[in-house]
């Protein structure tokens, strides 16, 4: 009985100190987790956040998802579209005069004007694209280069925007003592500023000096 009671309270002294263990390293992680957003938002709060960043860049190499949806809609419409519209108009125009005579004299005369206008307006259709539209073909192509390009640039954009970041960072936490090692961190983060303008075309940069409006 005393050995059994003894293992009862070593078992709940166990699982005691395991439960405080786990909620004190549960408590640093949410510590720890604290401090990084804290240091984001007071390293990043001017700066644009990694999604408005790439919408700039896709816009600025203009391979935005609506725009190929865009092609598609189009295409379609183009596909009932008349293949030709013709409009005519032919016009006749006579004059008729008839004259009463007496005695070699006229004595009265009347003169008709006929003008008489017809119109004609010719649709034409082709419905062989309503079945297959050979645009799409071709459009299909298109759209499969500019996802491909949007996702090197999205890649590109994404890489550049953290390391800048990670820079930045290590420059504000852990700058270097020694100033030719200072310059070549500021210089890389200055690269890297401009890398982030040259994909969107000067944006990135602007959004810092407006303050990051929209």
């Amino acid at each position: 009985m005393l050995r059994s009671t003894k293992l009862i309270l070593c078992l709940l002294f166990f699982f005691t100190s395991l439960s405080t263990a786990l909620a004190q390293e549960e408590s640093a992680e949410d510590s720890r987790e604290a401090q990084y957003r804290a240091l984001m938002s007071d390293q990043f709060a001017g700066e644009p956040d990694i999604r408005a960043v790439q919408e700039d860049a896709i816009r600025y190499v203009s391979a935005e998802p609506s725009r190929v949806q865009s092609w598609f809609t189009r295409a379609r419409w183009a596909a009932v579209a008349p293949r030709r519209m013709q409009f005519r108009l032919d016009r006749d125009f006579r004059e008729n005069r008839n004259a009463t005579s007496k005695e070699s004299i006229v004595v009265s005369g009347r003169t008709d004007i006929d003008d008489d206008a017809l119109w004609q307006f010719l649709v034409e259709w082709d419905l062989s694209n309503l079945v297959f539209n050979p645009d799409s073909v071709r459009l299909s192509r298109q759209a499969i280069d500019m996802a491909e390009l949007r996702e090197d640039v999205l890649n590109a954009v994404t890489k550049i925007f953290f390391e800048r970041r990670a820079v930045k960072v290590e420059l504000s936490l852990n700058s270097p003592d020694d100033f030719s090692q200072f310059v070549r961190k500021r210089m890389r983060l200055d690269e890297l500023t401009a890398d982030l303008d040259a994909l969107t075309g000067g944006q990135f940069s602007e959004r810092i000096r407006s303050g990051n409006r929209n």
